[in-house]
């Protein structure tokens, strides 16, 4: 199955940023890369292989600026406006980013109202939703798009 990124409009401002990331990858401010892909929708443990297969992570939100910019970014763009993984996950009952190499400790969130809620009881990974693109826990299967990251110099 071949994964695609979402389709960024044509002379945006994602092709004047995009010189430093490899082709079809939007570097941010904060000297990250991000891809999206919006189909096909994949499982969370799927999309994280796809991510890893190259280079990066699915996205890892550390801190409030990449937070803040990833959110910005996905609603100036009307065709990033998709529910996608990021690579936050629980294990142990407790939150993670999970990392290239090791796995990190999830300290900024930006969790929705009454979230994470484990509603059905295995809802152990984490997706952006809603025009906000706030957090969701969610069952890792379940099909969604996804958000991978690296570093510029990876």
């Amino acid at each position: 199955m071949q994964y695609k990124p979402a389709i960024l409009p044509s002379g945006s401002d994602t092709e004047k940023r995009s010189d430093s990331c490899p082709n079809g990858w939007v570097k941010s401010p904060l000297n990250n890369c991000y891809r999206f892909v919006s189909s096909p929708k994949a499982s969370w443990k799927t999309a994280q292989g796809f991510c890893l297969d190259e280079g990066g992570t699915l996205a890892t939100m550390d801190n409030a600026d990449e937070t803040y910019w990833l959110k910005g970014y996905r609603l100036f763009h009307a065709n990033l406006h998709f529910s996608a993984w990021i690579g936050g996950y629980k294990k142990n009952g407790q939150w993670l980013w999970h990392g290239r190499i090791t796995d990190s400790t999830i300290v900024a969130t930006d969790w929705a109202p009454s979230e994470p809620n484990n509603a059905n009881g295995n809802e152990d990974c984490i997706e952006t939703y809603g025009s906000g693109h706030v957090w969701n826990d969610l069952a890792c299967h379940e099909p969604r798009g996804f958000i991978c990251e690296k570093d510029l110099d990876f």
